[in-house]
């Protein structure tokens, strides 16, 4: 054989072994490659699902995949390209119904071979992140707006409830859907003339009193020491017969949400941009209540809410149209969630829920179910 050949086998044979190192390396590489260790999701509202992981610097990236509709594939949704990063929000999904979820670590060779880890699966429940607001507590059972009304709203699988609150003349706040008090104590006086002694000389005669022990009108603070307790979520509608309400009223009802922790589970709502502007500046969550009566009109008061960092905007459902789907895709793309009051039917809690609206306000507990 001459040198020639002799060379040229050589040269081969490197080639061949060079080329099977690097297979072999890009094999025990992958097989190094684990899955990610914690996948967590978390409900934003209607239209959007957070994916949070643990991430790992050693990969390149990952891949996150969503469960089709069908329930037979999974969908790659996003690629991450920064292994730093470890969330992802998904603004393209109906949070409202079970969603599956699954990531995969990747790493990239220089010849630009992918490898993959196996997946990392969880699960979204879906609707029960979805409020369900007792509309002044269990009013179908029990007198409204009292304390037994709240608690049998959560024993009627409630997860909310909705109450009426008055700053009164003493400089306290006591809870009544009406100004005056005919209709709930057959008393000829404004609720603000009360005081949370006043109040026990006059119990509520509402239908359906005489089922339960006696009821007065309950204060703010035993509504949010309840609300705290049970881990109800409540949404306190501030009534006045003002242009707004006084300052000193927003900080001590500040003061008492964060005095009983309810932060994360009370939202101060109200028809009055004063009121908004003002308690937006305590960081709680606030609402603003619009009767916006088209579609059209409501993006446009809607897009008014941004400035004042307003967490929920309340409408009255009307009808389908009014209430877009279109509508609450574009309230949530403002940061905003969606509920609506006047709910009737199972019709429309179903147009809702497939429309991905965050919850309804509504006197039917069926409802829930």
């Amino acid at each position: 054989m001459s040198n020639a050949l002799r060379h040229l086998k050589r040269i081969i044979i490197v080639s061949l072994l060079f080329a099977l190192s690097q297979h072999i390396f890009a094999l025990s590489t992958q097989a190094a490659l684990t899955s990610v260790s914690k996948l967590k999701l978390t409900r934003i509202n209607g239209s959007a699902i957070q994916l949070k992981w643990t991430k790992d610097t050693s990969c390149d990236g990952y891949y996150l995949y969503r469960l089709n509709e069908s329930g037979n594939n999974f969908r790659l949704i996003k690629t991450i390209k920064n292994s730093k990063t470890n969330f992802y929000t998904d603004t393209n999904v109906n949070a409202n119904y079970p969603q599956q979820y699954a990531i995969k670590k990747y790493t990239k060779s220089k010849n630009g071979a992918i490898s993959k880890s196996s997946a990392t699966k969880t699960s979204w429940q879906g609707a029960d992140k979805t409020c369900y607001i007792a509309h002044r507590g269990a009013r179908d059972i029990a007198p409204e707006n009292t304390m037994i009304a709240f608690k049998k709203a959560k024993e009627e699988g409630y997860n909310a409830f909705e109450c009426d609150v008055w700053y009164t003349d003493s400089k306290q706040f006591l809870i009544s859907h009406d100004y005056d008090l005919v209709r709930q104590c057959g008393l000829n006086k404004p609720v603000t003339a009360l005081t949370k002694t006043t109040r026990k000389k006059y119990p509520i005669i509402l239908p359906m009193s005489e089922k339960y022990p006696v009821q007065y009108l309950p204060s703010l603070e035993e509504v949010l020491s309840y609300a705290s307790k049970s881990g109800m979520n409540v949404y306190l509608h501030y009534r006045t017969k003002q242009s707004h309400h006084p300052a000193a009223a927003l900080k001590k009802t500040a003061k008492l949400i964060k005095k009983y922790k309810m932060q994360k589970k009370a939202v101060f709502f109200t028809s009055n941009v004063w009121d908004l502007n003002y308690i937006s500046t305590f960081g709680l969550q606030t609402g603003y209540l619009t009767k916006a009566p088209t579609a059209a009109k409501r993006k446009a008061v809607a897009k008014k809410l941004v400035k004042y960092k307003c967490s929920v905007i309340i409408f009255p459902f009307r009808s389908e149209s009014a209430m877009s789907k279109g509508l609450i895709s574009y309230c949530h793309k403002l940061g905003l969630r969606t509920l609506n009051y006047g709910v009737t039917s199972p019709k429309q809690v179903r147009y809702l829920m497939d429309s991905r609206s965050d919850g309804w306000i509504s006197n039917y507990p069926v409802f829930v179910e």
